[in-house]
């Protein structure tokens, strides 16, 4: 049983994960929806109240995987309703400052995430980014680190910057580097998935949830590039391009929660994003030293 959102709304908003056998009776005047969560073998039913969201799995289910997804959808939600804006981004952190990495997919903002961790500084997220402004008007974000999808291809596991990873992925998944092996992983249905913590171990470094957000880079990643080429540019079209609902649309039963609305700057936020030192940056392998001078300068 899990109380959030007190900060957020009037009414405290609660998730309650029971098992299948509990009592139907219970959920009277409850909205019910079925949704497959990835991997599901089954179907888990979610009832949305007034004040609560009930989560019913399947015992034969992963209970802690589809736990984590909802949780994660509904906290996000409520970072929605809370006037927070959510950018499409990887982001990592030093000395309190944040920096985004934004970009169409495939364009490198996990591989950039990865090569940061391996440079000491810390994970923010990897895939979802809230943004609101400070009482000075600054933009500050929060992180919602989630299971990390790397392509583990032979190149990928030969680079120097990635050793401390596969060193851990071999002692605790052999299998995977064994595949990683034997066959192209490049194609997106071949992605393996670590915890946040398995990532960030393996580097020696750590995860913050909160930081100024000073920089966000257009990446343009290319494995082959033999030059690193950096445009100072305005990114308030990419900003838009990439803002994301905090829910997927796969998991309409979140949307369905009734909160007490507050209101979303958007403009402001974006003119704040925009405002910042935004760079779009090609880049290649092996190229380090020169992106870490964009992020420093």
């Amino acid at each position: 049983y899990m109380t959030f959102n007190e900060g957020f709304d009037k009414n405290a908003f609660s998730v309650v994960l029971t098992p299948k056998d509990t009592v139907e009776g219970f959920y009277k005047g409850y909205k019910a929806f079925w949704g497959k969560e990835p991997g599901d073998k089954k179907l888990n039913a979610v009832y949305i109240g007034k004040s609560s969201l009930v989560c019913k799995y399947e015992p034969e289910n992963d209970y802690l995987e589809f736990t984590k997804y909802v949780v994660l959808n509904t906290m996000m939600k409520i970072f929605e309703n809370a006037g927070y804006y959510f950018l499409h981004a990887s982001c990592v952190e030093k000395d309190g400052k944040a920096y985004a990495f934004s970009g169409k997919k495939g364009a490198g903002k996990t591989a950039t995430m990865i090569n940061m961790l391996a440079n000491k500084y810390n994970m923010l997220t990897n895939d979802k980014l809230a943004v609101r402004l400070d009482e000075n008007g600054n933009p500050v974000c929060v992180g919602f680190p989630t299971t990390i999808g790397i392509r583990m291809t032979k190149k990928w596991c030969s680079q120097e910057r990635n050793k401390p990873i596969v060193a851990t992925i071999k002692q605790k998944h052999p299998e995977i580097l064994t595949a990683a092996d034997s066959s192209d992983l490049s194609s997106e249905e071949k992605k393996f998935f670590f915890e946040p913590r398995v990532i960030t171990k393996s580097f020696d470094t750590g995860i913050t949830h909160t930081a100024r957000l000073v920089k966000i880079i257009n990446t343009n990643f290319d494995p082959n590039a033999s030059k690193f080429e950096t445009v100072k540019d305005d990114l308030r079209e990419l900003i838009l391009d990439q803002n994301e609902e905090a829910v997927s649309i796969e998991k309409p039963y979140i949307n369905e929660i009734e909160f007490k609305p507050f209101e979303l700057e958007t403009d402001k936020i974006v003119d704040a994003m925009a405002d910042l030192d935004n760079y779009k940056v090609y880049q290649g392998v092996g190229m380090d030293e020169d992106f870490i001078d964009v992020l420093d300068n």
